[in-house]
């Protein structure tokens, strides 16, 4: 795929998230933001191709390091929890400092009540997850409507790499408890 290709590619995938979830706006070459009306940032990454590697920013904010590319640090704002479009982290290291690796990833910065995933195109997406925050996230499915079925619990500071073929991409929503 051509360096032209590539990038063409990269803008109607973001395109397309920004029309799925309006409001926010191109913070980098691969990277969308969005106030997420509870006092907090919302940020999607995207793959980047090969060839438009070169041209990201890299940009990392100062007292902050990665886990699996989920930022955590000393700075207000700096403990995230992520939820990555496939297993394994995407395929970050552990220690991996920035891009979501071979999917997308969905990260937040602050406490949430319920969050629909369908409100950001991150719905029946999640493969695995890290938490980076103090809060404890429950993950659920609604396949039991009106009720709901509690897919998983991530507990603070913890990930996984895959959160199993009974809960894979069938994620609707997220909650704080």
């Amino acid at each position: 795929m051509t360096r032209i290709q590539a990038k063409a590619r990269l803008d109607a995938d973001i395109a397309q998230a920004l029309a799925a979830a309006p409001g926010g706006r191109r913070t980098d070459l691969n990277e969308i933001e969005w106030q997420d009306g509870q006092g907090g940032t919302a940020v999607e990454t995207f793959p980047l191709p090969a060839s438009l590697r070169a041209r990201a920013s890299g940009k990392q904010p100062r007292g902050v390091d990665y886990w699996f590319g989920c930022p955590r640090g000393w700075t207000p704002g700096s403990d995230w929890y992520c939820f990555y479009e496939n297993g394994n982290f995407n395929g970050v290291q552990e220690h991996g400092q920035s891009g979501p690796g071979n999917g997308r990833m969905l990260k937040w910065s602050n406490w949430h009540g319920v969050t629909e995933l369908g409100n950001w195109n991150f719905r029946d997406k999640i493969s695995s997850w890290v938490n980076n925050s103090t809060y404890t996230i429950e993950v659920g499915d609604y396949t039991v409507a009106p009720q709901y079925y509690r897919l998983w619990t991530e507990k603070p500071r913890q990930a996984m790499g895959y959160v199993g073929d009974h809960a894979n991409d069938r994620a609707d929503f997220f909650r704080m408890i």
